[in-house]
């Protein structure tokens, strides 16, 4: 009996051998099939922000056309004589805000949008906005802007001294940055907007700035 198990030992072991490398061999074409899943996927994320890069870099052509043509046609609408919108906003604060932003060199349809957005063209008395901040009025002036303005002579709680006030704030603005830029300092202040060009809010006042140019 002990003869035989000799005798047939190394045929047991080959054959122990044999198993072992086929079940390697399928361990290796399933880790060889995961590895390519994994690097068909990187690819695949790869093409993704690849498609989601060239997005956006035509997103900011066509905000950065926009812009050029809100400036171009307000300076021809501002050669024109002011004529009121048919919008919520009274007739006369109509052209405060217009002879304001004649006078501080500020789009005039871009600041009707900034007031839209942030007021609906309703005054709104001081609250927290979503920043955290208290603001008020039209323009939705925030606390900090309120001591410098007020050395100005521009009183945030008076209904044409805060549309000035938010015209002061972007000619300030509009004197350091492109157009889409400034918007995006008035909606988040200048240091919340370092590293940021473009937000939801800034596109929405460019489109609504050019609906309003042919209204």
């Amino acid at each position: 009996m002990i003869g035989k198990l000799k005798t047939a030992l190394p045929y047991l072991l080959l054959l122990l051998f044999i198993a072992v490398a086929a079940w390697q061999t399928v361990q290796l074409t399933e880790m060889r099939k995961e590895v390519q899943d994994i690097a068909d996927s990187v690819s695949i994320l790869q093409e993704q922000q690849e498609a989601l890069q060239r997005k956006a870099e035509e997103q900011g052509k066509q905000m950065d056309g926009l812009s050029e043509n809100i400036l171009t046609l307000q300076s021809e609408i501002d050669s024109m004589k002011f004529k009121p919108m048919d919008i919520e906003l009274a007739p006369e604060l109509q052209e405060h805000l217009y002879q304001a932003c004649q006078d501080y060199n500020v789009p005039y349809t871009v600041m009707l949008a900034i007031v839209e957005h942030e007021s609906l063209y309703i005054w709104q008395p001081p609250k927290i906005d979503a920043n955290g901040l208290l603001s008020v009025g039209y323009t939705q002036v925030n606390y900090p802007n309120w001591a410098w303005l007020s050395d100005k002579g521009l009183d945030v709680h008076n209904e044409r001294d805060n549309l000035t006030s938010g015209v002061v704030i972007m000619s300030k603005l509009l004197g350091k940055y492109p157009l889409e830029k400034s918007l995006v300092c008035y909606e988040c202040g200048e240091t919340g907007a370092i590293g940021i060009e473009s937000t939801e809010f800034s596109r929405w006042i460019l489109e609504r700035s050019q609906r309003l140019m042919e209204h």
